[in-house]
């Protein structure tokens, strides 16, 4: 209960005011602190609505909420001034003064707590603008720099699309770079043989890779490597199959401890044509004893021979055998997978150490060891069976 309240009431124990005297003055300040917090909450909530729906502005609000305030002060001045008149006609008590200073100062409090609770919602809505704003311009800001991107893709597909027309046009006279449209089988073909040869190193290893033909690689005691290829080039006429046979460019180059068989092969440009023959090359290479290899076939078989030591062997052939034989004194370890065919192991008897993984999901898979696993050899093979034989 206010201070107010239990004076009212201690008046009325004290016979200085009847009980319906000071009924009224309860409800005279009842009235009066109602309309202090109804008057401020009302007009503040009409000014800012008529702030938004004009276009005032956020600047506008504070004198908005203040002349709100000064209005309900005036109105509960009226009010103080017409209870301060009902207690002078009903009693001359001196504590008349101090009920009506304590009413003043709470009013006083209760108009204060709305103006700062008005200038809290301004600062609040003033944040949320300014975040917006923000936000607003870094949209602007990354769709312009998406603009920026996609204009830069558009221009450099386009210069793009004018450097392959021009390249069109430039193979199309070159008459020896263009295949006629339509469907025909070559049916001319040439054929051409080179050797070459580059000096090996201890830690050497070798590196071919091959579209269409066979490969067969033979160990021997010598100190260089070999690689002798035969080719056969196909064409309409003699003089196609020739150009074709001239474009291919072949050398063996060494790149560190990599020696590396290298095909350049000419672009030629189609359109509705099939070609089904172009060329093959056929590899034998001779390597020194112990020299690792990874070779790769794409169509044709790939066999091993003469290898008294095994160094690191990786094997690939999408479609074809792979036969190898070593000697019987060759340890290696072994994993060998073929997805369509068979895996054969054929060791010594001697060699009781052999690890076999029986098929799995479809094809063949085998892992093992044979004598002291010091070697390595990998097979991977899509069409064709795996062979090893000691």
């Amino acid at each position: 209960m206010s201070e107010e309240r239990k004076l009212i009431l201690q008046m009325v124990a004290d016979g200085k005011i009847t009980p319906d005297e000071a009924d009224k003055l309860l409800q005279a300040l009842d009235d009066s602190e109602r309309a202090a917090h109804s008057a401020a909450a009302d007009r503040a909530q009409q000014a800012a609505q008529a702030g938004t729906g004009s276009g005032l502005g956020l600047e506008n609000l504070g004198a908005v909420i203040d002349k709100a305030v000064e209005e309900s002060m005036k109105s509960l001045e009226g009010t103080l001034r017409d209870l301060e008149l009902d207690l002078a006609r009903r009693t001359n008590d001196p504590s008349r003064d101090q009920l009506v200073s304590r009413m003043e100062e709470k009013i006083r409090r209760t108009a204060e707590r709305a103006v700062e609770r008005a200038r809290q919602a301004d600062e609040r809505t003033r944040r949320i603008a300014e975040r917006a704003e923000e936000r607003a311009r870094e949209m602007a800001r990354r769709a312009g720099e998406q603009a920026r991107r996609f204009e830069a893709r558009a221009e450099e597909h386009a210069n793009r699309w004018a450097l392959g027309v021009a390249n069109l046009g430039d193979q199309m006279r070159d008459a020896a770079r263009i295949v006629k449209v339509g469907i025909c089988i070559d049916k001319v073909s040439v054929e051409r043989s080179q050797t070459f040869t580059l000096p090996a190193q201890p830690g050497d290893r070798f590196l071919l890779g091959n579209r269409v033909g066979d490969v067969k690689v033979e160990f021997y005691d010598g100190e260089a490597m070999e690689v002798n290829v035969h080719g056969v080039f196909w064409g309409e006429d003699d003089a196609d199959a020739n150009i074709r046979a001239n474009a291919f460019q072949m050398e063996l180059v060494r790149q560190g401890s990599e020696v590396i068989m290298q095909v350049l092969r000419p672009s030629i440009t189609a359109t509705g044509f099939i070609s089904l023959k172009e060329s093959r090359l056929d590899y034998v290479v001779k390597l020194p004893q112990g020299t690792s290899m990874s070779v790769s076939c794409k169509a044709g078989d790939l066999v091993v021979v003469g290898a008294e030591r095994v160094g690191q062997w990786n094997l690939l052939t999408k479609v074809g055998d792979v036969d190898l034989k070593v000697a019987p004194t060759a340890g290696f370890a072994y994993d060998l997978s073929t997805n369509v065919g068979e895996v054969q192991l054929s060791v010594a008897n001697d060699q009781p150490n052999v690890e076999t993984k029986e098929p799995v999901r479809k094809g063949a898979y085998k892992v093992g060891r044979v004598g002291d696993g010091s070697g390595r050899i990998e097979v991977s093979v899509k069409t064709g069976d795996i062979r090893i034989l000691n």
